[in-house]
């Protein structure tokens, strides 16, 4: 059986049927007045009173605006369709996430347009449906039309907190349920003092990137704006600044060091914030201290040698371009020290031979130890690469050597520490023989302690006679130098310890030179005793004997 409808005969199918009763689909007709009938294979049934069938215009919910809000906001939910009757029992039915079903007042606002209000409690997908006379007002093809209730996003801070007047400085506002606003749209953006930046970015779920946009010296409000959505606002602050301007730096002129270099940079417009930032050359950006609006003290480090701009940038991100350079000289380094021991004398000169000293500076040597406070020196520079300190009074020990160049300490070779060791001061007692021929060679042992100190210093020991160098000596202990005569004229002279380069320790013992007697010297007065004696050995050959017999003794016993 099938329901059909006028002269044309338009069918429909039946959608309910029982002994009293039948409903039928009109799907399909047009607004206007229709005859109805019954039809099976058998026969045909026409309704007796009345035979005219009135088709009011069907009606539907084509659309649903806003189709997001936030959990616990209450919305205005506008629904398009109808024609919509104002008879006061439209009523929107609101079906919650949870299948539970809750009826609210609807208010037509045209005949095609009502208006409902929803109070949501949990996130989710709410179906909105019309009732119109007790009756449910259908979908446009079937497509069930929701309102999506998204968690609210909190905010807890954001960084930068402050940016140039310019705008386009880059901004992270730090929260969570980021994600929620995503699902909404892509378009979201930062609103400052109620002007959108440059379309932000959802970096993640706690994250939200944004532009800022010019605006005015000052701090103002900032929210988050989503599509059409109402602006949330994060009740944080952002200060807008001037753009910093650079007129000079202190020093312009830096030496490359291992550790930073403080370098004050002078202007206006500064900024005391988180992100101060000296900015230069291509070597990145290094964290400000502020001083003032006119002031910042900038740390920089491993900067190559030559000149690099400088500028400041009050947010780490914009800056404004600067004329203003410091210029870095090449790295120093320290290669060698000389004398690396030593027993301490008056005069004593300490010389450390580096790279790129350069000729523009204040040198200093400071001397470090465990067990004394450090010993600073002025120093002074020999050609471009040598530093020479005079050295005061040192105690016993092993000193660390740094250089400092206009307040900044050189580095060390391929970072191997060079040391400077202070031996103990050899004393002297006696020295056996004391006299000995003009000739030299003469062997004398030097009698005293603290000799060892000398052999860590250098296996070169000499003795010193009246300005002259012997053959090198030995240390035989720690007590006992041996040493050999230089020639020198007759004479008493005064005795001296070189070690290696190091200057002459003087002993204060004497050395006395005497000549060497001749042996046949005087003897012609003993010929004529030679005429008494016949056929015997001669009395001059037997005295010449004797004296020569007693002077190669006395050779031997100073050799």
């Amino acid at each position: 059986m099938v329901c059909v409808f006028g002269s044309n005969g338009t069918k429909s199918v039946i959608w309910f049927q029982s002994n009293t009763a039948i409903i039928c689909h009109s799907s399909g007709l047009k607004p206007g007045n229709y005859t109805f009938q019954l039809k099976s294979r058998a026969s045909t049934f026409t309704i007796s009173n009345p035979s005219i069938f009135q088709l009011n215009i069907a009606k539907h919910i084509n659309n649903i605006v806003p189709k997001f809000s936030f959990e616990g906001q209450r919305s205005s939910l506008t629904v398009s369709g109808g024609p919509y009757r104002d008879d006061g029992k439209l009523k929107c039915n609101i079906i919650y996430p949870n299948n539970l079903t809750k009826e609210v007042t609807a208010t037509v606002l045209t005949d095609h347009q009502l208006k409902c209000v929803l109070f949501p409690q949990l996130p989710g997908k709410y179906l909105v449906e019309v009732v119109q006379d007790s009756v449910t007002v259908s979908h446009t093809q079937e497509r069930m039309l929701f309102h999506e209730v998204v968690p609210l996003p909190s905010v807890d801070s954001m960084f930068p907190s402050t940016g140039p007047v310019a705008g386009l400085s880059q901004v992270t506002i730090i929260g969570k349920n980021f994600f929620g606003l995503q699902s909404i749209s892509r378009d979201v953006y930062c609103v400052f003092d109620g002007t959108k930046g440059a379309p932000g970015k959802i970096g993640s779920d706690s994250e939200v990137l944004c532009q800022t946009s010019p605006h005015a010296v000052g701090t103002v409000g900032v929210g988050i704006q989503v599509s059409s959505m109402p602006m949330l606002d994060t009740m944080l602050r952002f200060e807008y600044h001037a753009v910093p301007k650079i007129m000079q730096v202190s020093p312009s002129i830096g030496q490359w060091s291992r550790h930073p270099t403080a370098v004050t940079v002078y202007g206006e417009g500064f900024f005391d914030g988180e992100g101060l930032s000296c900015i230069v050359g291509s070597k990145g950006s290094y964290k400000g201290k502020y001083i003032s609006s006119s002031a910042v003290v900038c740390l920089l480090e491993n900067l190559d040698g030559g000149n690099h701009t400088v500028t400041i940038s009050n947010d780490g991100v914009t800056y404004m371009k600067s004329d203003v350079s410091i210029e870095m000289l090449s790295r120093s380094m320290i290669m060698s020290v000389k004398p690396s021991k030593c027993y301490w004398v008056r005069g004593m000169k300490l010389t450390v031979f580096g790279k790129s000293f350069g000729p523009r500076s204040d040198f200093k040597c400071v001397l470090t130890s465990w067990s004394v406070a450090p010993i600073v020196i002025e120093g002074k520079l020999i050609g471009l690469d040598t530093v020479e300190c005079l050295l005061p009074w040192m105690s016993i020990g092993k000193y660390l050597v740094e250089v400092v160049q206009d307040s900044v300490t050189v580095s060390h070779t391929q970072e191997r520490m060079l040391f400077h060791e202070v031996v103990p001061l050899p004393s002297v007692d006696s020295m056996f023989p004391s006299t000995g021929p003009v000739a030299g060679l003469s062997q004398v042992t030097i009698i005293g302690k603290n000799f060892f100190g000398l052999q860590s210093i250098s296996r070169d020991v000499y003795c010193v006679f009246d300005g002259t160098k012997g053959a090198p000596g030995k240390i035989g202990s720690d007590s006992e130098v041996l040493c050999q005569t230089s020639p020198h004229a007759v004479g008493t002279v005064g005795v001296g310890i070189q070690v290696s380069s190091m200057p002459m320790l003087d002993t204060m013992l004497r050395f006395e030179y005497h000549a060497v007697p001749k042996i046949m010297q005087g003897l012609d007065q003993f010929e004529h005793i030679d005429s008494h004696f016949d056929g015997c050995l001669s009395f001059k050959r037997v005295i010449a004997f004797i004296f020569s017999s007693y002077f190669l003794k006395l050779i031997y016993q100073y050799m």
